[in-house]
């Protein structure tokens, strides 16, 4: 499969902010660009761009050519002072993370990551972060996340997400439910595997639902050179040479930047 964009925002229509561990599948792209999903355990979720990292529900984790992210820094700078600097392993995975709010030199927070892949197909992620919240994904047999379970002060949250996929094993389809409440989210995928449609049935009875879509462009193949969400908010994503997110915009503002080192 190919390797998507970063990601790790994970609030759907919450252009850069801070970045959510659980929200990285692991799938070697944590994906700010990926799907929406305000539940930070839903790894699969590929929100906005938040800290720049590839990862979530569009990517398989398996055997894929080589990942823009592979060894890679970036460095995030939001509109608001805040900065997220991330680490991604040889594979492109996320290794670790710190977020400093206002810029400081003084992180608030950080986290870091650890992947367990057996023949190239990511088996269970763990990741914790220094304020004392950890979490654990487990993932289907095509490296796609399909629990996910979120451990904090305020309790324990679980989370399970239904895959579809097509007769070539891209990801399709996620239908995404956790113990927290009883929302239930649906997000589609192109056959690129990134987030094209997303709805929140709000109280699982289909009466309040909250819709967002995403249009890509893709420079070549599934390498993508911009992206715009609508919805509930409105932002776009443009992305370097090697589908590596460098700016996102909203309201005709820049609201993040990513500076990217890589080998």
């Amino acid at each position: 499969m190919r390797w998507s964009a970063p990601l790790l925002a994970l609030l759907a229509c919450a252009p850069a902010s801070k970045p959510s561990p659980g929200a990285d599948t692991g799938t070697g792209t944590s994906d700010p660009t990926s799907d929406p999903g305000d539940d930070t355990t839903d790894p699969t979720s590929e929100p906005t761009p938040d800290t720049g990292e590839p990862t979530s529900g569009d990517d398989t984790g398996t055997a894929a050519p080589p990942s823009p992210y592979a060894d890679c820094t970036s460095v995030v700078t939001y509109s608001t002072g805040g900065v997220t600097t991330s680490h991604y392993d040889a594979d492109g995975r996320l290794s670790d993370y710190t977020y400093d709010a206002d810029g400081d030199g003084s992180p608030e927070d950080s986290a870091r990551y650890h992947w367990d892949v057996v023949g190239g197909v990511v088996q269970q992620s763990d990741w914790s972060t220094a304020s004392g919240t950890s979490g654990t994904v487990w993932y289907d047999a095509h490296g796609h996340a399909e629990r996910a379970r979120t451990v904090s002060a305020a309790g324990t949250v679980d989370a399970t997400y239904t895959n579809t996929h097509d007769a070539s094993d891209r990801l399709v389809q996620v239908v995404t439910r956790t113990s927290a409440a009883a929302a239930i989210t649906t997000t589609d995928y192109d056959g690129c595997e990134l987030w094209t449609r997303q709805v929140i049935d709000l109280y699982g009875d289909g009466a309040t639902l909250l819709e967002s879509t995403s249009d890509w462009t893709y420079a070549a193949g599934c390498t993508p050179s911009s992206q715009r969400v609508g919805g509930s908010a409105v932002y776009t994503v443009d992305y370097d040479a090697d589908g590596r997110p460098i700016e996102q915009r909203s309201g005709g503002a820049v609201t993040a930047r990513w500076t990217w080192t890589c080998p």
